[in-house]
C-alpha cells in the first residue's frame, strides 16, 4: 500500500515536504526596533534551536551574533532581540542540530531603514553583497550555490554609492569589478575617474587600491608602477612592500631560498589583525607563507623552527603542523618517544587552547558555537595525541582531563582514544567508570585488542572464570548499529572476475590468485609508509585469528607502492613488533603497484589502504577503502563480507503461470542449499527486485540476512520492471498472487538447491498477494506478512488517509474538506465495482460534493480554496481501473480462513499507512476462523511502514533515514523461521 496514488498522499504530502522549515521575521525594521524571530519545523527537532544572525553595518563590515530560541509548542521556535548597533542589513540562518535552514539556499533577509523612511548606510549594499559571493565581500558558507548577476550586483552597489557618499571608499573595488563585469566601457570610465579619486585622498589604502584597479582592471601597468614606486617611497614598510616580500617567498624557487625569504617576510611583516581587510585586497595569505616555512623545516629535521614561531602560528596551518611534526614520527613511524614529542605537543596545544579562545578576524563569520564546533572538529584528534603522550609520561590526571574533553569531538568514535582513557581509569582504579566507557565501545563497535583484554580480565573477576566472554561480549554489541555496518557492506557489492596475479612472498614462494580457487580471499594493499593501512592492521588482525582454523578463507597481505630501499626490513619489523602473523606479498612493475593499480582501475578507485574479498570463483564481491578508526568494527566488516561471498546469487528469468509473462528474479542461497526458500512479494508500487524504497534496497538487506542464516531466497522485478515482462498497470492483487506461485513452480524445479519447504513474505499489498496464494496451493509451507491489511480494502484506504490527513499541516478545516470528499468516493467506487459507468458517476458525485464544498469555503472565508487542490482527473484514471477496484473490494475475512499455514504478522506502530493493532488483530480473527492457531503477531514499537526507527514517521522521510530495516524486525524474521516445525 506504501505507493498508492492516495488523494491526500498526492495532493498534501509533497506540499509538506517542500515546507520542511518556516521562519517569520520582520522584512523591514527602524533603528532601535526589537527583532521577533519565530522558526517552525514539520519534523520533530532534538535539542536547541538558534538563530544566526550576519549584520552588514553601516561603516560596511559585517557581524555575526547567535540568539537562542525558546520553545512556544507546537512544533514553533521564537525570541526577541535587540536591533544590532549599527545595522544596516541583516541575514538570517537557523541551526538545529544538523539541520541549518537558510530558505532552502534562497536567503531570509531583513532591510534597515531609517525614521524618515530611507534605508540604512549598507542596506543595499549588504544585500547585494551577502547574494554575489563570488565577489568576496559577503559571508563565506551561507549560500551553498545561490548567486546573482553581475548586473544585479552592479545594482545594489551603485544605489548605495549615489545615496551614501561614504560607501565610496570602502566599496569601491567590489563596486567597480562588477561595473567592469557589467558593461566593460563603463567600468574603465568608472575605474579612471576612481583612480583621479582615491590618488586624490593621500592614505595609504587609498593608494593600494589605485595600485590594484590600475593593474586588475585597467590593465594599465606603467601607471599601477608609477603608484607602486610612489607607495614604497612614502611607506617602506607598508601594505606594498608586504606585497612584495610575500611574492618573493612564495616564488623562490629552491627549498633553501623559500625557508630563507618565508622567515625574513615573516620577521620583517609579523601579522596584525589591523591589516587583514588590506592584506585580503592584495591576496597576501599568510597561511601560504607559514605552510612552506614549516614543511621545509620539518623535512629537514629543524623542529625547532616550529617552537620559535609557536606564539604566531596561524589557526589554519596548526593541524598540518601538529601532524607532519608530532603525528607522523609519533604515532606512525614511531621514531619520537612521548618525552621527545612532548615540547612540540605541548607548544602546538597551548596555540590550539588560544584559538579556542580567541576567533580569528579572518574567520569572523563563524557564530560563537560554529566556532567552538570548529575547533574541536579541527584540533580533536591532535588532543586525542596529545593525552596519550601525557600519559605516557605519567601526567594522568591532564591526560583524563584532555582524553574526555577530546571525546567531545569524537562521541565515542575513536577506538583509539577510548583505549587511551580506559588505561588511565584502569590506572586511576576508577572502574565504575571504565566499566561504563568499555560497555559503551563494545556497543558502538570501537573495541581494541587492549580493551578486549581489559574487558575479559574485568568479565573474568565477576564470573571467576573465561568460559563465556565472547558470547557475552557480542551479545554487549548494538544490533542497529551493526545493522547499518551490515547496509554499508551490502551497498558495496560488486561481481566482476578479480584481476589475478602472481606474486612472491618473504620466503620467495609465489602465490597467485588463481591457485586460490575455491576458498574466500582477503587482500590487504597496503605499505610501511602509510599510516592508515598499518592502523588497520590491529583490526585485520582480530579478523585473522576468527579464521585461524578456517581453512577455506585465505589472507593476503600485498606490500604496495614502496619507494625506501629498506621497505621489507622496516615491513618485517613492524610485523614482529606487533605480534602480526601475516602473509605478506610483494608487488612487482615499475613502481611497485602492478597489482595495486590493476584493482584500482577494476575498481575506479585509489588510496590505500585497500581491501577486496573474492569468493571461490575468483569472483570480487566487496571492496573496502580507507580506515574507520575501529579494529572491531573493521574485523567485523570483514566478517560480514567473507559471509557474505560464501553465498550465491543466481539471475534467473522464469514463465509466469499463463506463460504469456517472464519474470525477472534473483535467487540467493547458501552453498550447499538449503531446505526451506523464501519467495519476497513487493506491495503496491513497480517495483525492482531488490525493494528501492526511499532509496533503500529493503528486499535486497532482509535478502542477505536471511541467505546467512541458511535459507534460499527468491527476489523478483514487478511486472513490466527490470528483466521482467507484462503490464503493472493492467495486474490485480489476485495476478502477482499468480506470479508468486510461478516463482513457486520454479524453486520446486531447482533440485540442486535442495529446497523441501517453501514460504512466502510479503510487505503491505505482498501480504495480502501472500495470503491469496496460500489459500489457492498447499505447498505454501509459511507465510509472513509485514504490514498487510486485516480489514478490507475499502477500510485500509479510508484508515490510511485519515490518519495522514489528521498529520498534515493544514487547517482543520480542509482536513475535514479531504475526509469528506475521500469517503464519498471511496465508498462510491466501492460500491459500484464493475460498472463501465464509473467514469460518469465519480464526475456527477463530484459536482454534488463541490456545491456544498462551495459554501464552506465561502463560510470559513477560505482564499483560492484555502490553497485545495483536488486532482479530479487523475483520480478518476485510477478509480475506473482493475487494480483499484480489486484493492478495494478485498475482504480478509474470506481470503484468511483458507490459510492453514504457520503465519507470522508483523506491523510497525508508528506506521501512518497501515494501522497496527487494527490490521493484527483482523488478520488473527480472520485465520483463526479458518482454524489456524498457528499464528505469530507482533506490533513493532517506533517503526514506520518499511520498519525503520523514524521520527516524524511521516512517508517523506524513508529517504532521510539512515536506516534500511530495523535490526530487531530483520533478526525476529530470521528466528521464526529458524524454529519452524522440522520436516
Amino acid at each position: 500500500m506504501k505507493k498508492v496514488v492516495f488523494l491526500f498522499l498526492v495532493v498534501v504530502a509533497a506540499a509538506a515536504a517542500r515546507a520542511q522549515h518556516s521562519a517569520r521575521y520582520p522584512m523591514r525594521v527602524v533603528g532601535g526596533d526589537v527583532l521577533n524571530i519565530s522558526w517552525r519545523s514539520d519534523t520533530a527537532v532534538a535539542g536547541g534551536v538558534s538563530v544566526v544572525v550576519y549584520a552588514f553595518d553601516t561603516l560596511y563590515s559585517w557581524h555575526v551574533y547567535e540568539y537562542a530560541l525558546r520553545f512556544t509548542g507546537d512544533t514553533a521556535w521564537t525570541g526577541s532581540f535587540a536591533l544590532p548597533p549599527a545595522a544596516g542589513f541583516l541575514a538570517y540562518k537557523f541551526v538545529a542540530g544538523s539541520v541549518c535552514d537558510n530558505n532552502n539556499d534562497t536567503g531570509y533577509f531583513t532591510m534597515v531603514y531609517r525614521r524618515d523612511g530611507r534605508y540604512m548606510p549598507g542596506a543595499e549594499a549588504g544585500y547585494g553583497l551577502l547574494r554575489s559571493p563570488r565577489y568576496g565581500y559577503g559571508v563565506p558558507g551561507y549560500f551553498r550555490s545561490f548567486t546573482i548577476s553581475d548586473t544585479a550586483t552592479y545594482m545594489w552597489l551603485s544605489n548605495e554609492i549615489l545615496r551614501e557618499h561614504g560607501a565610496r571608499f570602502p566599496l569601491v573595488l567590489p563596486y567597480l569589478r562588477a561595473a567592469t563585469n557589467f558593461e566593460p566601457p563603463k567600468g574603465a570610465r568608472e575605474s579612471t575617474r576612481a583612480v583621479r579619486y582615491l590618488l586624490g585622498l593621500g592614505s595609504e589604502e587609498a593608494m593600494v587600491n589605485a595600485f590594484l584597479i590600475c593593474r586588475e582592471l585597467l590593465r594599465d601597468s606603467l601607471r599601477a608602477d608609477s603608484i607602486h614606486r610612489v607607495s614604497l617611497a612614502a611607506w617602506p614598510t607598508g601594505a606594498l612592500a608586504r606585497m612584495d616580500a610575500y611574492r618573493r617567498a612564495l616564488r623562490a624557487k629552491t627549498m633553501e631560498t623559500r625557508l630563507s625569504l618565508g622567515r625574513a617576510f615573516l620577521d620583517s611583516f609579523p601579522y596584525r589583525e589591523s591589516e587583514e581587510r588590506i592584506n585580503r585586497v592584495l591576496d597576501i595569505q599568510y597561511e601560504l607563507v607559514y605552510r612552506n616555512v614549516f614543511a621545509i623545516a620539518i623535512a629537514q629535521k629543524k623542529t625547532g623552527v616550529v617552537l620559535e614561531l609557536r606564539s604566531t602560528i596561524p589557526m589554519l596551518n596548526l593541524p598540518e603542523v601538529y601532524y607532519k611534526a608530532v603525528e607522523i614520527p609519533y604515532d606512525d613511524w614511531r621514531t619520537m618517544d612521548a618525552a621527545t614529542a612532548y615540547p612540540l605537543s605541548d607548544a602546538l596545544y597551548q596555540r590550539m587552547l588560544y584559538f579556542c579562545g580567541h576567533q580569528p578576524a579572518g574567520l569572523w563569520y563563524y557564530s560563537p558555537s560554529e566556532w567552538k564546533g570548529y575547533c574541536e572538529k579541527a584540533f580533536g584528534s591532535y588532543f586525542r595525541l596529545h593525552a596519550r603522550i601525557l600519559m605516557e609520561l605519567g601526567r594522568d590526571k591532564e591526560a583524563l582531563a584532555l582524553a574526555r574533553r577530546a571525546q567531545a569531538h569524537y562521541g565515542g568514535g575513536s577506538s583509539d582514544l577510548d583505549q587511551t582513557e580506559a588505561v588511565l581509569l584502569e590506572r586511576t582504579k576508577d572502574h565504575k567508570a571504565l566499566d561504563s566507557l568499555l560497555r559503551v565501545a563494545v556497543r558502538l563497535n570501537q573495541m581494541t585488542p587492549v580493551m578486549i583484554d581489559m574487558l575479559r580480565r574485568r568479565y573474568v573477576m565477576s564470573h571467576g572464570r573465561d568460559a563465556g566472554f565472547d558470547a557475552w561480549m557480542e551479545s554487549l554489541k548494538d544490533a542497529r548499529t551493526k545493522q547499518l555496518v551490515r547496509e554499508e557492506v551490502l551497498r558495496s557489492r560488486q561481481n566482476f572476475a578479480a584481476p589475478d596475479f602472481a606474486l612472491v612472498d618473504g620466503a620467495g614462494r609465489r602465490v597467485s590468485l588463481k591457485s586460490l580457487r575455491g576458498k574466500v580471499v582477503v587482500l590487504d594493499f597496503w605499505a610501511t609508509w602509510c599510516a592508515p593501512c598499518k592502523a588497520a592492521m590491529a583490526g585485520m588482525n582480530m579478523a585473522v585469528s576468527r579464521y585461524a582454523r578456517d581453512t577455506g578463507v585465505v589472507f593476503l597481505f600485498i606490500d604496495t607502492q614502496e619507494r625506501d630501499p629498506d621497505y621489507k626490513a622496516k615491513g618485517k619489523a613492524f610485523l614482529k613488533d606487533k605480534g602480526y602473523p601475516f602473509t605478506v606479498l610483494f608487488d612487482e612493475g615499475p613502481g611497485m603497484e602492478d597489482a595495486y593499480k590493476a584493482y584500482a582501475g577494476a575498481l575506479h578507485s585509489s588510496g590505500i589502504p585497500m581491501k577486496a574479498v573474492i569468493d571461490g570463483n575468483g569472483v570480487l564481491r566487496f571492496p573496502s577503502i580507507g580506515y574507520k578508526g575501529s579494529p572491531s568494527g573493521l574485523a567485523d566488516e570483514i566478517e560480514m563480507m567473507v559471509e557474505l561471498s560464501r553465498s550465491r546469487a543466481d539471475s534467473v528469468v522464469f514463465d509466469g503461470l499463463n506463460d504469456s509473462i517472464h519474470i525477472g528474479a534473483t535467487v540467493g542461497y547458501p552453498v550447499g542449499g538449503a531446505r526451506t526458500a523464501v519467495v519476497i512479494l513487493s506491495g503496491t508500487g513497480k517495483q525492482d527486485r531488490d525493494g528501492t524504497m526511499g532509496g533503500h534496497k529493503v528486499f535486497a538487506l532482509l535478502a542477505d540476512s536471511l541467505v546467512r542464516r541458511g535459507f534460499v531466497v527468491l527476489r523478483s522485478d514487478d511486472r513490466g520492471v527490470g528483466k521482467s515482462t507484462g503490464d503493472y498497470s493492467a495486474a490485480t492483487t489476485a495476478d502477482f498472487a499468480s506470479d508468486a506461485l510461478a516463482a513457486v513452480n520454479y524453486l520446486c524445479s531447482r533440485r540442486d538447491l535442495g529446497i523441501r519447504r517453501i514460504g512466502l513474505l510479503g510487505h503491505s499489498e505482498g501480504g495480502m498477494a501472500a495470503a491469496i496464494a496460500a489459500g489457492r496451493d498447499e505447498r505454501i509451507g509459511f507465510v509472513v506478512s509485514l504490514s498487510s491489511p486485516g480489514v478490507t480494502g475499502l477500510e485500509a484506504l479510508l484508515a490510511q488517509n485519515r490518519n495522514m490527513v489528521a498529520r498534515s499541516p493544514i487547517p482543520a478545516v480542509n482536513k475535514m474538506r479531504y475526509d469528506s470528499i475521500n469517503n464519498l468516493l471511496f465508498h462510491l467506487v466501492y460500491d459500484h465495482a464493475g460498472d463501465p459507468g464509473m467514469d460518469a458517476l465519480i464526475r456527477r458525485a463530484y459536482a454534488r460534493w463541490k456545491i456544498w464544498d462551495d459554501s464552506v469555503v465561502a463560510a470559513n472565508r477560505l482564499v483560492d480554496g484555502g490553497h485545495f487542490f483536488f486532482p479530479l482527473e487523475s483520480y478518476i484514471r485510477q478509480a475506473t481501473g482493475r487494480w483499484y477496484q480489486g484493492f478495494l473490494r478485498y475482504d480478509p475475512s474470506r481470503v484468511l480462513p483458507l490459510v492453514h499455514c504457520p503465519v507470522l504478522a508483523l506491523n510497525g506502530d508508528r506506521d501512518i499507512i497501515s494501522d497496527g493493532v487494527v490490521n493484527l488483530k483482523g488478520i488473527a480473527e480472520g485465520l483463526a476462523k479458518g482454524g489456524n492457531r498457528r499464528v505469530t503477531t507482533w506490533l513493532v514499537p517506533g517503526v514506520n511502514h518499511l520498519y525503520q526507527h523514524c521520527v516524524s514517521c511521516q512517508t517523506d522521510e524513508y529517504a532521510r533515514l539512515p536506516e534500511t530495516m530495523a535490526p530487531e524486525v530483520v533478526g525476529r524474521i530470521g528466528d521464526w523461521l529458524q524454529n519452524l516445525p522440522a520436516l
